[in-house]
């Protein structure tokens, strides 16, 4: 068996609560999955890889027409019932020329070669495919607030490997393909109340040990926290990234 990466050791323990709160509060989290689309036309996608897929919180956001192949290493997360193998998720290999879209969420700031692990998902996309891919930016304040406060308190620790500006253009340029789009966009979890963002943090940072207060301190020293006409904003953003791979 191969040696498990960072991703695999952490969401081995994490991943029943962090799927418990991506289930009690559904579409906390439906602005940073649809970003992920903001550049393509999800009606000419037929076939898409989900990379990793946790619980398979992407399905809902294509269309029926729109088949989803998911590709989740973590045994524990096995709602979805995804694609899993003992090679952990920074050596997956994906079918070559398979898929019009391949997407990544919020996972590649897990991977150490990333160009390894770009390459794959660029090899597994058709002439005319689209990659798709959303991280943590490097040097912000989510990423302050996920090594520095929740790795500290969530019993697996956290040191993220954030993408910078170019990081993907610079790998994904010299396989042949156009970058349309490299953008930070804001991309906030909302809630209806701030109890529902603090529970949702608990569950999903897997902060069971420290308090409400202490939690919400954390997230007002990090995190813009706004009222909405219907609730409580938290002040998510990633560098999206929509690249194409050319159609001959």
């Amino acid at each position: 068996m191969a040696e498990k990466s960072e991703y695999e050791l952490i969401f081995d323990q994490r991943s029943k609560d962090y799927d418990l709160a991506m289930q009690r509060f559904p579409t906390a989290r439906d602005q940073e999955f649809l970003r992920l689309f903001d550049h393509i036309d999800l009606n000419h996608i037929e076939t898409l890889a989900d990379l990793p897929s946790g619980g398979g919180y992407l399905n809902k956001f294509v269309p029926p027409s729109c088949k989803v192949e998911s590709y989740e290493p973590c045994s524990e997360f096995n709602a979805n019932q995804a694609h899993s193998s003992d090679v952990g998720l920074d050596n997956m290999i994906l079918p070559i020329n398979h898929f019009d879209a391949v997407v990544c969420l919020a996972a590649i700031h897990h991977v150490k070669n990333k160009a390894y692990f770009v390459t794959n998902m660029y090899n597994a996309l058709k002439p005319g495919g689209y990659l798709l891919l959303g991280d943590v930016f490097t040097d912000n304040p989510i990423n302050h607030f996920l090594d520095n406060f929740a790795g500290k308190h969530n019993g697996t620790g956290h040191s993220g490997m954030y993408l910078g500006a170019n990081t993907i253009r610079d790998i994904v340029t010299p396989l042949g393909a156009s970058v349309i789009n490299i953008e930070e966009k804001a991309c906030p979890w909302l809630f209806n109340t701030i109890q529902d963002m603090l529970d949702f943090c608990h569950l999903l940072f897997g902060l069971q040990d420290i308090s409400d207060d202490v939690l919400l301190d954390a997230l007002q020293n990090h995190l813009d926290i706004s009222k909405t006409d219907n609730g409580v904003s938290l002040g998510w953003k990633l560098i999206y990234h929509t690249a194409q791979k050319p159609a001959h």
